[in-house]
């Protein structure tokens, strides 16, 4: 049986102060909590815009001894866990790695390794720090959903490194329609309760004839896997901890463009440069030339964010 974590003897819940004068809500002080009871080994999925990250740098900020700790991202926003750490940890005791190349290795020193799916394969990556990793932390999870997948694999073979004790899952997506997506996570955080993928099929999911063969539905017992998992998977929405949100939340992201998309942004901005420097350009041309180039960027930048 896993103990809980103790509180951090040397800073408290409210001790948590962002760099620009933010402090953690009272839901998010219950989730660190619950994490701590957990032994950071848990799965948290609250619904998005409730700030799992924030809760996870504030785990991190009370509990230095979960270092050093991977934090495995979408590529996208691999620079937005950067500017989070940085913004609720600071950079004394959290010097962060974010790789981003499979030529680059994990880099012995650093206290927090940010890495994507993919690149995290690369099992050569972790020569130098396989030892030292004591903390897993897999935002946006449903991508690993196929436990099958390479990108799966290689979750779980950092979550058996040696002194790997504690794993987070994250993510605001719901499943609805396949319980067999839940396993992978499960299998992460509960190996033992949860140890082999056809026996969860068989104990927990409702199969159905699609026509073509037995698909796999949702869970058998809601409930009673709810009850089962109470007290390492913590989902919680807006609408029940409404009491506690601000009016309004504005959240701006660092999000991180690659390879072509970022070249056909920076010919955009070029393109619009040349616009508004252009004297010689009708007003009414040069307006709609405008608007054209910008909703062109714009339709990468949503492109981005996906």
């Amino acid at each position: 049986t896993e103990s809980a974590m103790k509180a951090s003897a040397n800073l408290s819940y409210e001790g948590i102060v962002s760099s620009d004068g933010r402090s953690l809500m009272p839901y998010q002080v219950e989730g660190v909590k619950f994490i701590e009871r957990a032994n950071a080994r848990m799965i948290l999925g609250d619904q998005q815009g409730l700030g799992k990250t924030v809760q996870i740098c504030a785990l991190l900020k009370l509990h230095p001894e979960l270092l050093p700790a991977v934090i495995e991202v979408k590529t996208t926003i691999s620079e937005q866990w950067r500017h989070e750490i940085i913004r609720w940890c600071g950079t004394k005791g959290y010097l962060t790695q974010v790789i981003k190349s499979g030529k680059e290795f994990a880099a012995p020193g650093f206290n927090i390794y940010v890495i994507t799916y993919d690149l995290a394969k690369n099992e050569k990556m972790w020569e130098y720090v396989k030892d030292d990793i004591k903390t897993l932390v897999i935002d946006e999870c449903q991508v690993i959903k196929d436990h099958t997948s390479e990108r799966a694999k290689a979750a779980s073979r950092i979550a058996k490194f040696p002194n790997v004790e504690h794993v987070i899952p994250m993510s605001g997506t719901t499943i609805e329609n396949n319980a067999g997506e839940y396993f992978t996570v499960l299998n992460l955080v509960k190996p033992k309760m949860f140890p082999v993928y056809n026996r969860f099929i068989e104990d927990e999911c409702d199969s159905y004839n699609n026509g073509w063969g037995y698909k796999v539905g949702g869970l058998k017992n809601p409930e009673g896997f709810a009850l089962k998992t109470k007290d390492f998977i913590l989902r919680r929405t807006k609408d029940e901890v409404l009491k506690d949100l601000p009016p309004k939340t504005r959240v701006f992201q660092h999000v991180e463009m690659d390879g072509k998309v970022k070249r056909r942004y920076n010919e955009l901005l070029k393109e619009l440069e040349d616009v508004l420097y252009n004297d010689k350009m009708d007003g009414m041309a040069a307006g709609a030339a405008k608007i054209a180039i910008m909703s062109k960027m714009r339709h990468i930048t949503g492109i981005s964010k996906v």
